[in-house]
C-alpha cells in the first residue's frame, strides 16, 4: 500500500552549467510516497518514487532509453537506502518506523528536503552516456548518483 504524505512532494531548483546541462529554467521534481505494510498498514517499508519534469536526456535513442531506466532506478535506490537506513525516528531507522509515531512527519519532511537537493543536483545531468558510464558496468545504485554528481 502506498500512502500519500504532503511533506514528500518536493521539487528541484534551477540548474545551469556545462554542455550536458539543461537551461536554467529546467526544474525536476522527485515525488515520494511511503509504501506501508504491517497488520494495520502502518509500517514504512519503502517508497514509491516518481520523476516529474525530468530533463530530457541527450544521446542516441538506445542510450536515452537505457539511461532513463538507470536514472529512475538509481534515484529509487538512493532514496530507499538514504531514507530507510539513515533517517532516524526515536533512535530507530525509518525502515522500522510506524505512522503511529509523532516523529514520522518530521522524518518524512527530512526525506523530502533530501529529494529536493538531489533533484536540483540531478536536473542538470542530461548526458545519457554519463548516466550509463556512472553505473561502472554494474546495476544502478546510490553509488551511481554519487558518480553522476561528481562528473
Amino acid at each position: 500500500m502506498t500512502r500519500h504524505n504532503p511533506h514528500l512532494k518536493q521539487g528541484a531548483s534551477e540548474g545551469h552549467g556545462a554542455a550536458d546541462t539543461q537551461p536554467p529554467e529546467a526544474i525536476m521534481n522527485i515525488t515520494v510516497s511511503p509504501k506501508t505494510a504491517g497488520q494495520n498498514n502502518d509500517m514504512i517499508v519503502g517508497f514509491a518514487i516518481d520523476l516529474i519534469d525530468a530533463p530530457a536526456l541527450t544521446g542516441s535513442e538506445k542510450q536515452i532509453a537505457w539511461a532513463s531506466e538507470i536514472r529512475a532506478s538509481a534515484i529509487q535506490n538512493a532514496i530507499e537506502i538514504g531514507a530507510l537506513r539513515s533517517v532516524m525516528i526515536d533512535g530507530k531507522p525509518l525502515a522500522n518506523a510506524s505512522f503511529a509515531s509523532p516523529a514520522v512527519d518530521a522524518a518524512l519532511a527530512q526525506v523530502a528536503r533530501g529529494c529536493t537537493s538531489m533533484a536540483a543536483a540531478l536536473a542538470t545531468k542530461t548526458s545519457a552516456k554519463a548516466w550509463i558510464d556512472a553505473t561502472e558496468g554494474g546495476k544502478p545504485s546510490a553509488r551511481t548518483i554519487q558518480t553522476i554528481m561528481r562528473g
